[in-house]
């Protein structure tokens, strides 16, 4: 193309000249058709690492807890790793995690669920009992709170066996 072709326009017999919008349209059409696709692609590749990423922070979030969980005290090097991931977790979500609350975490094992709080609330409100009696459903209870395999003639239950103790 010299820029001094004729076309000859649908609705007339005479040809006409392509001038630089003629020309500019056939370039723009040419890079939106492959603009759009490398756009598109690239997008979905950023989108697509960038949800890895979020699980692989959450499946190391999921394992820091259960470490946090944990009742073995043997491995204080990986509690302190789940620690840390807890706090820039925490920290992350605009909510850091206080200094005590840190400290706390260091010595007290992270609740598994709200089970884990039901024995302390219990022993406030049930109260100790060395002996078997049946609670108010007919149920029959020991310690703090203790039900499982517990019956009228269950014995060898004391005050420190069973503190945080619950079965239900």
């Amino acid at each position: 193309m010299t820029g001094n072709e004729t076309i000859a326009p649908a609705d007339t017999a005479e040809p006409r000249k392509r001038d630089i919008w003629d020309k500019a349209d056939i370039i723009g059409k040419l890079t939106g058709s492959i603009l759009i696709p490398v756009v598109v692609a690239s997008t979905g590749i950023y989108v697509n690492a960038a949800l890895q990423e979020r699980a692989s922070k959450q499946k190391t979030f999921e394992i820091a807890i259960t470490i946090l969980q944990s009742k073995d005290s043997s491995i204080p090097q990986l509690k302190a790793w789940a620690q840390s991931v807890f706090a820039e977790t925490v920290a992350g979500a605009n909510q850091p995690l206080p200094a005590a609350a840190q400290k706390e975490l260091s010595v007290r094992r992270l609740p598994t669920s709200g089970v884990d709080v039901v024995p302390d609330i219990t022993a406030k409100m049930e109260g100790f009992s060395a002996v078997p009696y049946k609670d108010p459903i007919g149920q029959w209870v020991i310690g703090y709170g203790h039900t499982r395999g517990v019956g009228a003639g269950y014995t060898g239950y004391n005050r420190n066996s069973g503190q945080g103790v619950s079965g239900r």
